[in-house]
């Protein structure tokens, strides 16, 4: 019933946007996210329709009719026609803020400090509710049990995760902690676009404590995965990075000590 009403009260309509989530289907259709700066709207353009290549961050109108995918209840636009706007204005405005950045010095080799071969006090900043967190604690338990870790709860995402990250990590570096790592599990691209904040990105450059970013999937990469100083593909790879196995440190002592 409400897929019959969405197709009797809204007729094709055209809108634009930016493509930020997008996959080829075995079939060849094309699903994704069309999003502006104040919301999102998923799309399928069927193989049949398809006139141009489509991509992350392009910026694009389409022609579209409003209806619903019954098995998910999911509100989506098919599209009858796309045509290419340029590139998107959130990646655009990523890709100058990365340069900018990168011509002031912050992502420079000769700025990172290094890990130190004994770690004692860890710090984690992440979210007290996600994966990541439990993963990290795994690793670290199964690692080394005796190093004693602090967490600094904060939200991985949305418009006030930024600013919270930023007075978790000022607070974390007065604490003498060896390492701090920053983390949080997978996600969209617009989940994980917080860690793109320009001002995040600045604190991390000017910390006194080692830290390591650990954002997403092997495959996602943000601005401080570039101002930190050293990056993890995966939390749980950031644990293995940041803490050695004990016994096998043991046994480097040694072996260095005689």
């Amino acid at each position: 019933m409400l897929k019959k009403h969405l197709a009797n009260h809204w007729q094709a309509l055209w809108l634009s946007g930016e493509i930020f989530e997008i996959y080829r289907s075995p079939a060849g259709h094309q699903y994704f996210t069309l999003k502006d700066t104040s919301a999102s709207i998923k799309c399928v353009l069927f193989r049949q329709k398809q006139s141009i290549p489509l991509q992350k961050g392009q910026k694009i109108t389409v022609l579209a009719q409003v209806t619903l995918y019954e098995s998910r209840g999911d509100l989506q636009l098919n599209v009858i026609r796309a045509m290419d706007a340029g590139i998107g204005d959130w990646e655009a405005q990523l890709a100058q803020l990365k340069q900018k950045l990168e011509t002031q010095g912050l992502f420079s080799s000769e700025h990172k400090k290094s890990l130190p071969t004994w770690i004692n006090r860890l710090a984690i900043i992440t979210s007290n509710n996600g994966a990541a967190l439990h993963d990290v604690l795994d690793i670290i338990r199964k690692r080394n049990p005796l190093i004693e870790v602090t967490i600094y709860p904060t939200q991985v995402q949305g418009p006030t995760a930024p600013g919270q990250i930023i007075e978790q990590l000022h607070f974390a570096d007065t604490e003498n902690h060896d390492v701090v790592l920053l983390t949080r599990g997978g996600g969209s691209k617009e989940d994980l676009w917080a860690f793109n904040d320009e001002f995040l990105a600045r604190t991390l450059h000017q910390m006194n404590t080692t830290t390591i970013s650990a954002v997403g999937h092997e495959t996602d990469t943000t601005l401080i995965d570039y101002a930190s100083d050293r990056r993890a593909p995966t939390p749980t790879g950031a644990a293995e990075i940041a803490v050695p196995v004990r016994r096998e440190l043991a046994e480097r002592i040694s072996t260095t000590s005689a």
